[in-house]
């Protein structure tokens, strides 16, 4: 129901396997961080989890400071071809 709401709202929305993907994007980095820091025992693994943990981090900023999707309002339908040109 909400997919068909979001849908109608003119959200793109994934499907259930489009979640799964994202659940698993962005929580293996995270588990397998946390597997090397705080279960593995030799230095390297740690090491390695201290890499996973700095690159989890940078993706998260770069994700924190790009621009909004641009959301279109009730009725308003924009074809692909009217898009405004990105520089």
């Amino acid at each position: 129901m909400v997919k068909s709401v979001a849908d109608d709202g003119g959200v793109k929305m994934p499907s259930f396997l489009g979640y799964v993907r994202s659940a698993f994007i962005y929580l293996a980095p995270v588990l397998l961080a946390m597997m090397l820091l705080f279960i593995a025992d030799p230095w390297w693994a740690k090491a390695l989890g201290v890499l996973t943990v700095v690159l989890i981090l940078v993706r998260v900023l770069r994700h924190a400071t790009a621009p909004p999707p641009q959301v279109l309002g009730r009725g308003d339908r924009r074809d692909p071809s009217e898009a405004p040109a990105q520089d």
